[in-house]
């Protein structure tokens, strides 16, 4: 196939481990890090990324 070449598209098995590896993380490291700890304000993030996404579709959207 044409996409062969593409990285991570040769055999499943590297997309099979990167699940694996996020599945890992989001279960289970994840929590245990942020068990005494604050939730991260990421408002200000958010709302960056937020016009960033905006700017880039109207860019996108009329050229």
């Amino acid at each position: 196939p044409r996409v062969a070449d593409w990285p991570l598209m040769s055999n499943p098995a590297s997309i099979c481990a990167i699940i694996i590896i996020y599945l890992f993380f989001v279960l289970y490291i994840g929590p245990w890090y942020m068990k005494n700890r604050p939730a991260y304000s990421l408002n200000r993030l958010m709302i960056f990324y937020n016009i960033s996404v905006a700017v880039a579709s109207g860019i996108v959207f009329y050229g």
